[in-house]
């Protein structure tokens, strides 16, 4: 009908999945990914060192029982109010400091990684590049066999195999790259397989004089070992085996340090000894001449003039004016302090003589 409106059909513009552009949201690039992980494992590190510094636990770590922060409104929330401790200051936390170390600790791994990976890679070339050199200085066995075979062929009559050859030369270039097309003549062919048979032979001969070098220095540096006067070379060098020769090393190396410290605390046990009995015959002489010294001092303490103390006892001293002051007067003559006093004046009283029979 004429009044209906009419719906007009517009045919699907929508382009097709293939031909949307690519966008760091919908095929990020590997560089794209790992800034994306460092930039998340970097945020991750300097929240933790954030929640560490205020006191509390980080979000990796908050079971399900942990408050969650609340949602970002207009107006914050009032701060909770702590309790500060007597003599106690908080410690101010420092959040520059904190995301340049962590910065830092981040910018150190990552650096020691691509180091490693550019080692390893370095490591990686180095190997391939030595072994390229090495098959195509002694030929790889595929293009050997190849080319024996081709020969072997053309011998035959039948060339089809030598025209088809590109095999690696000895001057790591295949034949297409030399000569601009494939294929080697029967003479060509025989002088790469002479080359490739003379370097395998070299490479036989040199090896086996290379490990007789090698052996060689290996003997000299054992044997400049075995020369230890801790090991019994004869020993050693009698068995044949690696295992066995190690075996007696060990043995003799025991056997001769068990020996050599026996003998040096033997000797060390023999002086202690000496010196012990030393000790004691001195302790002994001492003790004795002690108690005879002490029966002296007691004889010639007892003396009195009518009898005198032994020979060679220390006489008793002239006693002092206070001492003979405080001395009884009884006692003052018996001990003999008076005459003592009158023989230590000029001219005063004599000792008496004893008499004989």
């Amino acid at each position: 009908m004429a009044d209906e409106p009419v719906q007009a059909t517009l045919p699907d513009i929508t382009p097709p999945e293939a031909s949307i552009p690519a966008t760091p949201e919908t095929d990020p690039t590997p560089s794209q990914v790992d800034s994306k992980q460092v930039k998340s494992g970097l945020d991750a590190e300097i929240d933790s060192l954030w929640a560490e510094a205020e006191g509390r636990a980080p979000k990796a770590l908050m079971g399900e029982d942990a408050t969650p922060e609340p949602p970002a409104t207009g107006t914050a929330p009032p701060p909770k109010a702590e309790t500060p401790k007597a003599d106690e200051k908080p410690p101010e936390p420092d959040r520059a400091t904190i995301e340049r170390e962590a910065e830092e600790r981040a910018r150190a791994r990552i650096a020691d990684e691509q180091r490693a990976t550019q080692e390893a890679d370095t490591r990686l070339r180095a190997e391939q590049t030595h072994r390229q050199q090495y098959e195509a200085y002694v030929g790889p066995d595929a293009d050997y066999q190849a080319v024996n075979l081709a020969l072997r062929q053309a011998f035959t009559g039948d060339a089809t195999a030598l025209n088809d050859l590109d095999v690696v030369l000895p001057n790591g270039q295949k034949v297409s790259q030399i000569k601009g097309e494939k294929g080697l003549t029967e003479a060509e062919a025989a002088n790469l397989l002479t080359a490739w048979d003379t370097a395998r032979k070299y490479e036989d001969v040199m090896g086996t004089r290379k490990v007789q070098q090698l052996v060689d220095l290996w003997n000299a540096d054992i044997m400049r070992t075995l020369s230890d006067p801790d090991v019994d070379t004869a020993a050693v060098t009698r068995h044949a085996q690696p295992h066995q020769q190690m075996e007696a090393l060990r043995d003799s190396v025991r056997e001769r340090v068990t020996k050599r410290l026996t003998d040096q605390h033997t000797e060390v046990v023999k002086a202690k000894d000496a010196e012990i009995k030393r000790l004691s015959d001195r302790v002994e002489s001492l003790v004795t001449e002690r108690s005879t010294l002490t029966s002296h001092q007691t004889a010639s303490a007892a003396a009195t003039p009518d009898r005198p103390g032994q020979p060679g006892a220390a006489r008793p001293s002239v006693p002092t004016p206070e001492e003979l002051a405080e001395m009884p007067f009884d006692q003052a003559f018996k001990s003999g302090a008076i005459d003592r006093v009158l023989q230590s004046l000029p001219g005063g009283l004599q000792a008496p003589r004893r008499r004989a029979g």
